[in-house]
């Protein structure tokens, strides 16, 4: 939770990608995925409101298909 806290004094409370104000409900994504080798770090971290989390792993899924 340590983790949280920092990210989100550090992005103001907003998700990384819209701006949008996370409201408490901001969850924590690795930027490069844990099981494509991303680090399980402090620099690998972010936090993305729902859609935008749920967003950036169906595009990441969309694009595993076409290739």
């Amino acid at each position: 939770r340590k983790v949280v806290r920092k990210l989100n004094g550090l992005q103001n409370g907003k998700c990384k990608i819209c701006g949008k104000n996370g409201e408490n409900k901001l969850e924590l994504d690795h930027i490069k995925k844990f099981a494509e080798g991303g680090e399980h770090d402090f620099s690998n971290f972010q936090l993305l409101c729902t859609e935008c989390h749920d967003l950036k792993d169906n595009q990441i899924k969309k694009i595993k298909v076409i290739y």
